[in-house]
C-alpha cells in the first residue's frame, strides 16, 4: 500500500509543478497581451490565477507544503520527472515573453512621460500601462505571484523549491 501511495503522490506533486508552470506561461502571456492592448488579457490574467489557485490549494491540502521545481518534489522524497528538458522549454518560453513584457514596459514609461510633457491624450495611460507591465513582470517572472495568491487563500504553507 506504502508504494501506490508513493507512486500517486509522485505523480501528482509532478502534475503540481507543471501546473505552476502553466500557470505562470498564462499569466505572462496575458501581461504581454495585456501590454499590446488586447481584449482578452484580462481574462488571461484571471484564468491564470484561478489556474495558480487551484494547483497552489490542492498541492496544499496534500502535501502540507507547494513544491514549485521538481527539485521541490525531490527534497518531498518524491519520484521527479527529469527536469533537464521540461525546465528548459519553460525557460526559454518565459525568457522570450518577460524580455518583450521588459522592453515594451521600458519603452512605455519614458514614452508616456514625454506624451504628458507634450499634453496628449494618451500620455497618462501610457506611462501607467508601463508602470503596470513592468510590475507585473517582475512579480510574476520571480515567483512571487504565488505567494501573492497563497496569501489571498488564506493558506500559510512552505514553498519548496
Amino acid at each position: 500500500m506504502g508504494l501506490v501511495s508513493w507512486v500517486f503522490s509522485s505523480a501528482f506533486a509532478n502534475a503540481v509543478v507543471i501546473g505552476l508552470m502553466g500557470a505562470s506561461l498564462v499569466l505572462a502571456f496575458g501581461t504581454l497581451y495585456l501590454a499590446i492592448n488586447q481584449r482578452a488579457a484580462k481574462t488571461m490574467l484571471v484564468n491564470g490565477l484561478i489556474l495558480a489557485g487551484v494547483v497552489l490549494s490542492l498541492s496544499a491540502f496534500q502535501f502540507q507544503c507547494v513544491p514549485v521545481s521538481f527539485h521541490g518534489v525531490a527534497r518531498l522524497g518524491l519520484a521527479s520527472l527529469p527536469s533537464g528538458p521540461v525546465t528548459s522549454v519553460f525557460d526559454t518560453i518565459i525568457g522570450y515573453c518577460f524580455t518583450a513584457i521588459s522592453l515594451i514596459g521600458a519603452l512605455c514609461i519614458p514614452l508616456g512621460l514625454v506624451m504628458l510633457v507634450a499634453r496628449i491624450d494618451w500620455g497618462p495611460k501610457c506611462l501607467i500601462m508601463g508602470g503596470i507591465m513592468t510590475i507585473l513582470g517582475s512579480v510574476i517572472s520571480n515567483g512571487g505571484i504565488f505567494s501573492v495568491v497563497l496569501a489571498v487563500l488564506g493558506l500559510h504553507v512552505p514553498v519548496v523549491a
